[in-house]
């Protein structure tokens, strides 16, 4: 049964990771000029959806929103360089943190329906992308120890929505 008030600590984590994961890793765009051109732009993140295995999707980016506007105030940008920012939205800054901007060594590609990403010290992470218009979105599936029964991995399906802006 899911919890709607707190998410599980595998939910959560599993949300924290992916999201730190695309503010913080980007790729080089392809010589084909046409490869990221729908891509190209400022996006906004609509939704942050999180589906353990048989579990129902949830939109966790309102749980997010209980904390701030950060997520909702940033602005994503894919450069037709193939570089990947973001700004740093005065809703970001707290008196404890801030969560900086990326900055220009973050890169990005498209390879048929793969978006990768590639930070500045090489890593790569890959998400299957589809590109509508004025919307976009990416998913990362990844395997984890269910946090009841670590002999047991469970399949956690993370997918980023956005809006053109």
């Amino acid at each position: 049964m899911v919890n709607t008030v707190f998410p599980s600590p595998a939910f959560l984590r599993s949300a924290a990771i992916c999201l730190l994961m695309a503010v913080v890793f980007s790729c080089s765009k392809k010589d084909d000029p046409m490869a990221g051109g729908p891509l190209v732009g400022n996006w906004k993140l609509s939704a942050l959806l999180i589906k353990e295995d048989n579990e129902p999707e949830e939109d966790i980016l309102p749980f997010f929103a209980l904390f701030g506007t950060c997520f909702s105030d940033m602005i994503f940008t894919f450069q037709s360089d193939g570089i990947f920012s973001t700004n740093n939205p005065p809703s970001c800054v707290t008196e404890d943190t801030e969560i900086e901007g990326l900055s220009d060594t973050t890169k990005w590609e498209v390879s048929g329906s793969k978006l990768k990403f590639t930070d500045k010290d090489n890593e790569v992470t890959e998400f299957d992308y589809t590109v509508d218009s004025d919307t976009f979105s990416m998913s990362q599936t990844i395997m984890e120890p269910d946090p009841d029964d670590p002999s047991v991995n469970i399949k956690v399906v993370t997918t980023y929505k956005f809006k053109k802006v």
